[in-house]
């Protein structure tokens, strides 16, 4: 089980706390998790404990790539996965900014839906990425549009 606290401030993330129980033979631990946001110019840094753990790239106010680095426990990057988000339709994304709505995080940061991405692992060897596994998934539906109405007369 876990919840998470979104700090959104003129439609931006600025910050995100996860809290995890775990309940296991009558004791409750729990960790807390919180990760900020950082803007600067078509990039977002996401920062655990003063580490990049994710950047954001943007193009033509769409997410067009998301790096997420694994690191061990000295801080070091071991390996980042790769997120490329492409065949952007002209329709307004209605489920931009709603980073709270499960399953939607990162449809909320654009204007537009995609309709592909491919995920891409690469291992850090020598100072240099090496793909390890590439795979992709393509939609047919506009999914935000296609599960929602919206409403022009409010």
């Amino acid at each position: 089980m876990y919840s998470k606290q979104f700090i959104i401030v003129n439609n931006r993330l600025v910050s995100q706390q996860t809290t995890y129980w775990l309940d296991s033979d009558y004791i409750v631990n729990y960790c807390s998790e919180l990760v900020d946001y950082q803007y600067s110019g078509n990039t977002i840094v996401e920062k655990k404990n003063n580490l990049i753990r994710r950047v954001f790239y943007m193009e033509n106010r769409n997410l067009s790539k998301v790096e997420l680095f694994f690191r061990n426990g000295n801080g070091d990057i071991l390996k980042k996965k790769e997120y490329l988000f492409s065949n952007f339709d002209s329709n307004l994304n209605l489920l931009k900014g709603k980073f709270f709505i499960n399953g939607n995080f990162f449809n909320a940061f654009s204007r537009n839906n995609f309709r592909r991405i491919e995920m891409n692992t690469y291992d850090l060897i020598d100072g240099v990425y090496q793909l390890d596994t590439s795979q992709y998934a393509y939609f047919q539906h506009n999914i935000p549009n296609d599960m929602f109405i919206q409403d022009c007369n409010l």
